[in-house]
């Protein structure tokens, strides 16, 4: 009976040693934190409309990150920090490090100051682009203000047309015909918005109008190299009067000819 017992007690020892030998040699569940910086940038303003450029880049060691499905969106209000807002999100697998991923803001009022914020978050394969569905909090950029333009000039887009096939990373063409319904001359420069809604990839091609007499109509022709990958897209109208797509005096007319163009 002695010995059996000290058999039982030595097979004890044993099991229990090799268990917290097997135990200590497994790796520890490690959680990793991803870190990132995110850049806001807010263009092409109108009396009603904005775009909102959000870039998130990846600290050393988080790149892991882009693996994962992920909304990158922005909000905004009027009415100071963007916490009664309205969302616009891109969902997008994997994240790319680095990208701007360009965001509509519409609807807007006109001379109106309006906070937007950026922000990403993770979510689960399949989940709805509403936010609904979230893997952890978001995360949120910097707060950034802008202001919407006063008015919109007495300007009608009578046609606009896509002379020909165009093709990416060759010249193409565009010809529209505008028509002052003012009562005075209006000097500006014409932009050709080219935008894919799923995509975002986007385009603005120039041209100068130079006068238009009121009552009076005139068609431009705008040329320029089409560095855009193969898709469709829109083709918005933008009135620049001072020759700068960065300035705050953009007056966007969202494709309200509905014509489209397909590079190839």
């Amino acid at each position: 009976m002695k010995k059996k017992f000290i058999k039982m007690l030595c097979l004890f020892l044993f099991s229990s040693m090799a268990s917290i030998f097997f135990t200590s040699c497994t790796d520890p569940v490690v959680t990793k934190e991803y870190k990132y910086t995110m850049n806001i940038q807010v263009g092409a303003i109108t009396t009603n409309s904005a775009s909102c450029g959000v870039q998130v880049i990846a600290d050393p060691g988080s790149e892991d990150m882009y693996n994962a499905n992920y909304l990158v969106g922005c909000m905004w209000s009027n009415s100071g920090y963007p916490t009664n807002f309205r969302m616009n999100t891109h969902r997008t697998t994997p994240l790319r490090n680095g990208s701007m991923y360009n965001l509509q803001m519409s609807n807007l009022t006109p001379n109106t100051t309006y906070y937007v914020q950026g922000f990403v978050v993770r979510v689960p394969d399949g989940a709805p682009t509403d936010g609904s569905e979230t893997v952890g909090d978001p995360s949120y950029g910097p707060v950034v203000t802008f202001t919407t333009t006063a008015s919109v000039p007495d300007l009608q887009i009578v046609s606009l047309k896509v002379n020909g096939d165009l093709y990416q990373n060759q010249t193409g063409s565009f010809t529209a015909t505008l028509k002052n319904n003012g009562t005075a001359a209006y000097n500006s420069r014409l932009w050709i918005y080219l935008i894919n809604s799923t995509t975002n990839a986007y385009l603005f091609l120039g041209g100068d109008i130079y006068s238009i007499a009121a009552g009076a109509s005139k068609t431009i022709t705008i040329t320029g190299d089409i560095a855009l990958p193969p898709d469709t897209y829109d083709c918005n109208v933008v009135f620049d009067a001072n020759n700068d797509p960065s300035n705050t005096d953009y007056y966007q007319f969202n494709n309200v000819l509905g014509v489209q163009a397909t590079v190839k």
